[in-house]
Formats: structure tokens, C-alpha cells, sequence
């Protein structure tokens, strides 16, 4: 039986990242002028993806939502150049070491895959993924069915985590696993054989 295939988002699930975008998005939104715009500040103050803020930006401004993820990815750069080692979330750093061999690995990312994977090589875990997909390569339901086409044509062989609901609302009509990370007193090892059962 081949091995089943679970895709990482990576801030938020990997990376314990909250405060660091959240600084990176504000100061894109003052780069752009766009501090006192109602919209962009609900949004701002509402737990969403880059690509979110991205597309709302562009209604108020016609920015175009690549220069903004741009923009959003150079803030984050220059914040994590001046850390030795990145916030990460425990319990999912564990789960990846402990089965890589497993399992086939993969992320689905915002981020820009050539971040993600300096990102990796620091933490000593970029050889446990077989690929690196980001923002830079397809949107996160195209990434999965790209997965979906090269790896496996069996939906219920794929679990997906992200953070965030409309990222896992994106990926819904594709039928694979899902699941809504949150960092709690499960560990993650259980939520995965709850799905993977056999």
C-alpha cells in the first residue's frame, strides 16, 4: 500500500508565527498608505491568511496582490534574519522527525517556497518533505491537486492542516482530509491516526 501524504501549512502550523505576521502585515498596510482604511483595519484585526489581506488591499488600491505577498515575504525575511532560531510549535517539529519515513510530506503554504525552505534547512527538516509548494507555485487548492495528479489519485490518501478555516474551505471540493490545526491538548500524532485510521 503506498504511503499516505500529509500537507503542512507552515506558519501557524510549523512555525509559531502569529506576532511576526501580524507586524509584517501592519507595516505593509503603513507602507501603502492604508492605516486608516475601515476595511483593511477589520481585516487586519481579523485572523487572516496573507493572500486575504492581499485581496483586500487590492480593493481599496488596485495594488496588485503580488507585490503585496512580495512586500509581506521581504518584512518577514528581514524579521526572521535578526533570529537565530524560529518560534515553532513543539508537538508538530516532533511528530514530523518522528514520521517522515511514514509518511510523504509535503507543504501548502503562503509563504514563498524558497523562505520555506531556509527555513527548513535551519531547522534540520528540509529532507523530510518531498516537495516545497508555495505561493510561488499554485493556490493552495491547485497545490493540492497537483498533488492529487503526481502522487495519488486517491483523495481520503491526503490530509491537509492549516490554521486557518478559509484555507481549509479552499481545499474542501477536492475531498481530501482536512484538518484545522490548533495547538491544544490533543497531540497531533492522535489527530492524524484519528483520520488515518487504518
Amino acid at each position: 500500500m503506498s504511503k499516505k501524504i500529509i500537507v503542512f501549512d507552515v506558519d501557524g502550523v510549523i512555525i509559531d508565527s502569529a506576532q511576526r505576521k501580524l507586524t509584517a502585515f501592519s507595516q505593509v498596510v503603513r507602507d501603502y498608505g492604508l492605516s486608516d482604511n475601515s476595511l483593511i483595519i477589520e481585516t487586519l484585526n481579523t485572523r487572516v491568511s496573507r493572500n486575504i489581506l492581499a485581496e483586500k488591499i487590492y480593493e481599496v488600491s488596485w495594488i496588485n496582490t503580488r507585490k503585496t505577498l512580495m512586500d509581506i515575504s521581504r518584512y518577514l525575511a528581514l524579521y526572521e534574519s535578526k533570529w537565530n532560531m524560529y518560534p515553532v510549535f513543539s508537538d508538530t517539529l516532533v511528530f514530523i522527525e518522528r514520521y517522515y519515513e511514514k509518511y510523504l510530506f509535503f507543504t501548502n503554504t503562503a509563504m514563498h517556497s524558497s523562505t520555506t525552505q531556509d527555513i527548513f534547512q535551519k531547522l534540520w527538516i528540509l529532507n523530510f518533505f518531498e516537495e516545497i509548494l508555495g505561493y510561488d507555485t499554485w493556490t493552495k487548492r491547485e497545490n493540492i491537486q497537483y498533488l492529487l495528479r503526481e502522487y495519488t489519485s486517491f483523495s481520503k490518501n491526503i490530509l491537509f492542516l492549516d490554521d486557518l478555516q478559509q484555507n481549509i474551505d479552499e481545499v474542501i471540493p477536492t475531498w481530501v482530509h482536512t484538518l484545522l490545526f490548533s495547538d491544544d491538548w490533543v497531540s497531533l500524532e492522535e489527530k492524524v491516526q484519528n483520520i488515518f485510521w487504518t
